[in-house]
């Protein structure tokens, strides 16, 4: 009986910990009720994150990978045929991106959410 009330209590506590990883930020506050995901758009939301992730790397004079993101086109074409949105996720069997590190969850959640709501200018 006590070996079956410890694997469960050891059970819970790792779920638990998991959970809390990867919601919360490293402050302890909860990323995900702080982060606007509301009409997500390009020009508002994805753009600024492009500029400060991805175009030092991604642009006409650096082509890393032989991938642009200078313009709307060019991220919309990412996630159409590059599989932008595995990458930034950092989701098995793709490249990971940016190299320096994932992205917060509040970045991530804004990307998912743009593209899962129709990639809007």
């Amino acid at each position: 009986m006590k070996k079956n009330l410890l694997f469960y209590l050891s059970a819970l506590l790792i779920l638990s910990s998991c959970e809390t990883e990867h919601l919360y930020g490293p402050d302890g506050i909860l990323e995900v009720d702080l982060c606007d995901t509301i009409d997500v758009t390009y020009t508002a939301h994805i753009k600024p994150i492009i500029d400060d992730k991805c175009e030092s790397c991604h642009n006409s004079n650096a082509t890393s990978g032989n991938v642009i993101l200078t313009t709307y086109d060019d991220v919309k074409d990412a996630v159409n045929t590059r599989q932008l949105k595995e990458i930034v996720n950092y989701e098995p069997g793709n490249a990971r991106m940016p190299p320096s590190g994932k992205m917060s969850n509040c970045v991530l959640l804004k990307i998912n959410t743009w593209i899962k709501e129709g990639m809007k200018e």
